[in-house]
C-alpha cells in the first residue's frame, strides 16, 4: 500500500468527493489531483488508515502511487 508519513492515499475514480461518495474518516483532499493512466478524474483522498479491500471496491478507488505526492506537506495536517 503507498504511504506518506503514515498517509495513506486513494485516487478517486467514478464520482467527485461528496457526502457518500468515499469513507467518511478521510483526513484530507486534494480535487485537483488527475491520473488518466489509473483513470483517476476527480481527485485524491488521503487516510491516517489503511482501507480495506472491500473499501476501495465499494467506492470505486485505487491507490495513489506516492512518488506524484511529493509536494504534500502532511506533517502540517492534524
Amino acid at each position: 500500500m503507498q504511504r506518506l508519513n503514515n498517509i495513506y492515499a486513494y485516487g478517486l475514480r467514478a464520482r467527485p468527493l461528496d457526502i457518500g461518495t468515499v469513507p467518511r474518516d478521510y483526513c484530507g483532499f486534494d480535487t485537483s489531483y488527475r491520473n488518466e493512466a489509473e483513470r483517476v478524474r476527480h481527485g485524491v483522498v488521503f487516510y491516517k488508515r489503511q482501507l480495506t479491500q472491500k473499501e476501495i471496491a465499494d467506492f470505486e478507488l485505487v491507490s495513489v502511487d506516492i512518488g506524484e505526492l511529493e509536494a504534500y506537506n502532511v506533517d502540517t495536517w492534524k
